[in-house]
C-alpha cells in the first residue's frame, strides 16, 4: 500500500514525464511547420514539391492537434486526481487534512 507522499511524488513524476513529452511533441510540431514553409517556398518554384509541401503542412497540423489532446488529457487527469483525492478522505476541498483520512460521516459513527 502506498503512502499519501509516495502517491503525491508518483503524481509529481509522471506529470513531469507528460510535460516533458508534450512540449516534445509541440517543439517537434514548430519544426514541422518550418520545414513545411520550406516546403512551400520550393512548391512555388516547382510542382514536383507540391506533394511534399501538402505532407509536411498535414503532418505539422496532427503534431499540433496531438499536442492540444496530449494537454487536455494531462489537465483532465490531475483534475481526476484531485477529485479523487478529495473523495478518499485525504483533505476537505481546502487543502486541509482530516484526522485519520477517512470521510467526516465514518469518524461520526465511530463517536455514537
Amino acid at each position: 500500500m502506498q503512502t499519501e507522499t509516495s502517491l503525491e511524488q508518483n503524481r509529481v513524476y509522471l506529470n513531469s514525464d507528460v510535460s516533458r513529452q508534450r512540449a516534445l511533441t509541440q517543439n517537434t510540431a514548430q519544426q514541422m511547420v518550418v520545414q513545411a514553409a520550406r516546403q512551400w517556398e520550393q512548391a512555388a518554384r516547382g510542382l514536383l514539391a507540391l506533394p511534399s509541401a501538402i505532407a509536411m503542412t498535414t503532418a505539422a497540423g496532427a503534431m499540433f492537434i496531438t499536442s492540444i489532446v496530449e494537454r487536455s488529457f494531462e489537465i483532465v487527469e490531475t483534475a481526476a486526481f484531485e477529485v479523487g483525492r478529495r473523495a478518499s478522505g485525504g483533505d476537505d476541498g481546502f487543502g486541509n487534512v482530516r484526522g485519520n483520512g477517512r470521510p467526516e460521516t465514518d469518524r461520526r459513527n465511530e463517536a455514537s
